[in-house]
């Protein structure tokens, strides 16, 4: 027998703020990875790894302060 448990969250006005900025760094996040895998394989017919691309997140984060606002872990 499988059993579900359904969990419905209420989040504060805080909280729901804070959900949205994690949504929208993580979106940044997957698509600055996933352009910059495109185009250095379009360039040098090179495959990132998502190592090559995790070590560029340090960088990113000095250049976009806004990025520092939500968990490292979510990005």
């Amino acid at each position: 027998m499988l059993k579900a448990f359904k969990y419905r969250l209420y989040p504060n006005k805080y909280q729901t703020v804070l959900i949205n900025k994690h949504f929208g760094c993580t979106r940044y996040i997957y698509n600055y990875g996933l352009n910059l895998k495109t185009s250095t394989y379009q360039k040098d017919k090179v495959q990132l790894h998502i190592t090559n691309i995790i070590t560029k997140l340090p960088k990113l984060k000095e250049d976009l302060p806004w990025l520092k606002e939500v968990n490292s872990q979510s990005l």
